[in-house]
């Protein structure tokens, strides 16, 4: 995709003087409101949004990135007197929200290839199916269809905190349901945690830069531009409880 090139407002005001261009400014209609300035000269905005509160303005950086600011430059005007250093890859164990805390959830892997599957650290690989995962105090039952809403062909049993993956770290698949016919494909694994009684929480497990290659592309200012997005990407890894989507 080509990035939309944006003319900046003080090079528009130029050409506009050069070529002597009047452009007439429309009196305020009557049902607008109109507040004098105040005596400081300044106004006080509050206002809400959804944000990671570590304050880093999004449109704030690309405006930044789109008048030739760095990454480095960007960073340090949000967060003066840090500095930047190398934290390598570190594995983020994620929270999520959608299915958390919940009674049930349906993992499969995409393209039917076998899951990596059971209580940690003895998992095994078992064969291509829908496992639909249930739990009692600390026992987590598996129960795999071949088909949405279907019959079930097996059923495994395991204790404590369980994990799933694929091979080649090809992602895995969740969905609230056994009739489900679509779900959310994450990055990394996924993990069923024991909470007590029938409820449990799912996590999303994998490293650093597959979290930030999966959440910074899906909260990016709608038309940033390529250059604005790899400011945006420098940003510290936060912390969340949404969860990441295979891009």
């Amino acid at each position: 995709m080509i990035p939309v090139r944006r003319v900046p407002a003080v090079l528009l005001a130029l050409v506009l003087a050069v070529i002597g261009t009047v452009v007439a400014v429309p009196a305020a209609r009557a049902a607008e409101e109109v507040y004098p300035a105040p005596a400081t000269g300044a106004w006080t905005v509050d206002g809400r949004a959804y944000g990671h509160g570590r304050g880093l303005s999004q449109w704030g950086a690309q405006g930044a990135a789109l008048q030739g600011r760095t990454a480095s430059e960007i960073l340090a005007f949000y967060y003066p007197g840090t500095q930047m250093v190398s934290t390598g890859n570190p594995a983020v164990r994620v929270l999520l929200a959608a299915y958390t805390p919940t009674t049930t959830v349906t993992i499969w892997s995409p393209e039917n290839r076998p899951i990596r599957m059971g209580a940690m650290p003895n998992e095994e690989w078992v064969p291509p199916g829908r496992w639909t995962i249930t739990v009692a105090d600390s026992t987590v039952t598996a129960q795999r269809r071949d088909v949405p809403g279907g019959p079930v062909t097996e059923t495994r049993t395991y204790t404590g905190t369980v994990r799933f993956e694929t091979g080649a770290d090809y992602g895995i698949a969740v969905a609230a349901g056994p009739d489900a016919t679509t779900a959310r494909w994450y990055r990394g694994d996924l993990r069923v945690e024991p909470t007590g009684g029938v409820g449990f929480n799912l996590t999303n497990n994998l490293v650093q830069e597959d979290y930030l290659r999966s959440v910074v592309p899906r909260e990016a200012v709608v038309g940033s531009t390529s250059t604005g997005t790899a400011a945006r990407s420098a940003r510290p890894g936060r912390t969340t409880t949404g969860g990441p989507v295979r891009v």
